[in-house]
Order: structure tokens, then C-alpha cells, then sequence
């Protein structure tokens, strides 16, 4: 049963930042008969909508081109995956969505970057490095308190080394963001997590500081929080503790799958530049040694320096100095396998 009282058939959220292993997260859970899933509904107010986060953003002239013809040229089929609607029409859409499914006597999953489900204004404070409001500190995001208080929270992190480059490869053909464009600084921070983290904490009563003693902390009102390597490595203990969490049943994970059919992807470009490796894939693929093992930020600037160029490096480097702090300060809550 869940360890977290009032978990079960509370819709789920996964909130996580790109390339933290989400995806392989999922799909652990995407056969599980008593789950029905709610994919990325907020990456089209991000993305495509009106608000989206790169309009009126310092970019480069690739940047705003490629995010343009994403805009103007997405057939319907994409447009039904990412809606281009407002944050607080995708909110409602998300919440609606989720009371339907309850009603079927399953639990929403949800699954969504960060960055993706917070209001412009969250993002526009952080740029001019302007302190968020008491209001956006309670709730910094698009969904109503009720809604957030009423649903069960997982996070995932990966350590900015490791995700801010493998999104900056990943997108490189298709949003073409450079390393210094604001759009790109908004997607890979691990700040919108920590956010969303932070006022679940401050919501329960609980202390927020840079330092946190964690044996301070009830566990039982402690959001679940997973680091990506564990999801890879110790994947079974992770499905195992998420079942006890969210209360249904271990049989229901998958840890193997068929590849999807070229011909059953989705239309999305954007779609397809990254998710094409898991949908290609039947498992988890374990490289022999985790790269967290050993991050060098030294020998990882020389290498990025070979792989794009010392320019981009040096400002990769700089992003991912600027976010260690928080990935250290998440890291501590992190559930310990």
C-alpha cells in the first residue's frame, strides 16, 4: 500500500527538467492497467502557445527562426499532442483531464517538464534576477493550490554536467538554441524544479533554506524525489518504492517493451528529435559505468571545447556552475535507495 497516507488515486506528476532520464521513467509505468497517462500537455503553452517561452527572449537569429517554423508549420496531429494554447487553458485542461480519469477509477499519470508549468512571470523574475513574490513562492505555477495539494509529486534531477550538454546536443538540429540564449538558460535550469519542490515544503509547514538538515523533516510529507541515476542503475528499487508511494500494484512495471514502429511515431519533429531513442529501444540500455561517477568539469569543458567549440563550452561550463548549487541543495531530499 502507499507509504504516503491519501496517495492512492491521487493523480500522479512527474516534474523534471529535459534529459533526466523521464522518458525511460515512463515508460516503466506505461502498460500499468491501473494508469492512464497525460503526456506533456503543458509543452504546447511552452512552445507553441502564445506565451511561449522564447517569444521576446534574447536569442540568436537560428533560435528564432527554428522555434517559428515549429509554430507555423505544425500539422494537426502535433497540434493535438502540444496544443498551442495558453499556460492557464493547459493548466485547466491538465485538471479537467485528471478529474475524468479519476472517475474511470484509474490514476492520472502526468508527466511534464518544469519549466514547462510555470507562468511567464516566474521566468521573467529569474532572468532580471528579481525575488520571487510570497504569492509565486507559495504556488509558482499555472495549476490551482487545490489541485497541486491533491495531487501525489514525484521529481527527478540529474546533475546539470550531465543534462544541460545532453540537451544542448539533442536540440542542436532542431531548435538550434545557442548556449547563451536566454530560451536555452529557461529550459535546462534546475531552478523551476526547485520551485515547485520548495513550495511544497513551504505549504506543509516545513522549512526552506540553502541548507537543510533532512533528518529535520517528517518523511511522510516529503515529496518523492529521484536522481536519474538511480532510475537507470537501481531501477527495480526505484519502480518498487513509486508503487509503495502511489499505491498500486509492482506487477503492473515494465522492464522490458517492444520497440514502436517507425510507421507510430509521432508526427511531431520536435517529438521525434527526442524520444527516437526510446522509441527505438526494448529496455533500459546501462552504459558498464555511470557517468556520475566521475564529472570532471575540467576534462568535460576540453571535451566540449573538441565537440562544439571553446566559446560554447566555456558558457556550457558557466551554466552548469551556476546550477550546482540547487542540484546539491535537491540532491539532499533525494529518496536513498
Amino acid at each position: 500500500m502507499a507509504e504516503r497516507n491519501g496517495a492512492i488515486n491521487r493523480p500522479v506528476y512527474v516534474i523534471d527538467s529535459p534529459r533526466t532520464c523521464s522518458q525511460v521513467f515512463g515508460k516503466l509505468w506505461m502498460a500499468h492497467p491501473k494508469l492512464e497517462h497525460i503526456f506533456m500537455s503543458m509543452m504546447g503553452p511552452s512552445i507553441y502557445g502564445p506565451e511561449s517561452l522564447w517569444r521576446g527572449r534574447k536569442s540568436s537569429d537560428n533560435t528564432v527562426e527554428s522555434y517559428t517554423k515549429l509554430t507555423e508549420t505544425a500539422n494537426a496531429s502535433e497540434l493535438r499532442m502540444f496544443s498551442p494554447t495558453t499556460y492557464e487553458e493547459g493548466a485547466k485542461y491538465i485538471e479537467q483531464s485528471a478529474k475524468e480519469i479519476l472517475e474511470k477509477s484509474k490514476i492520472p499519470w502526468i508527466k511534464d517538464h518544469s519549466m514547462c508549468i510555470v507562468p511567464p512571470a516566474v521566468t521573467e523574475n529569474w532572468l532580471n534576477e528579481t525575488p520571487q513574490p510570497e504569492s509565486l513562492q507559495q504556488n509558482p505555477t499555472t495549476f490551482s493550490t487545490q489541485f497541486l495539494d491533491n495531487i501525489t509529486p514525484i521529481f527527478l534531477v540529474r546533475h546539470p554536467a550531465l543534462s544541460i550538454v545532453s540537451f544542448y546536443r539533442k536540440q542542436t538540429d532542431i531548435l538550434r538554441n545557442a548556449a547563451e540564449d536566454e530560451s536555452f538558460r529557461i529550459l535546462t535550469s534546475l531552478e523551476w524544479t526547485r520551485l515547485v519542490f520548495d513550495s511544497y515544503l513551504r505549504r506543509r509547514g516545513l522549512p526552506v533554506h540553502t541548507s537543510p538538515d533532512i533528518s529535520e523533516f517528517p518523511k511522510e510529507q516529503l515529496p518523492l524525489l529521484i536522481e536519474s541515476i538511480d532510475v537507470i542503475y537501481n531501477t527495480q528499487a526505484v519502480a518498487e518504492k513509486v508503487c509503495d508511494y502511489v499505491g498500486i500494484d509492482k506487477d503492473g512495471v515494465q522492464y522490458k517493451w517492444d520497440p514502436t514502429p517507425e510507421e507510430q511515431w509521432p508526427p511531431s519533429a520536435l517529438a521525434r528529435a527526442f524520444f527516437q531513442d526510446m522509441l527505438k529501444s526494448s529496455g533500459i540500455r546501462r552504459a558498464q559505468k555511470p557517468a556520475e561517477t566521475h564529472i570532471d568539469l575540467d576534462e568535460l569543458t576540453a571535451e566540449w571545447s573538441v565537440e562544439f567549440d571553446e566559446k560554447t563550452a566555456k558558457t556550457l561550463r558557466a551554466l552548469v556552475e551556476k546550477e550546482l548549487p540547487t542540484y546539491e541543495y535537491l540532491k539532499k531530499f533525494k529518496f536513498l535507495v
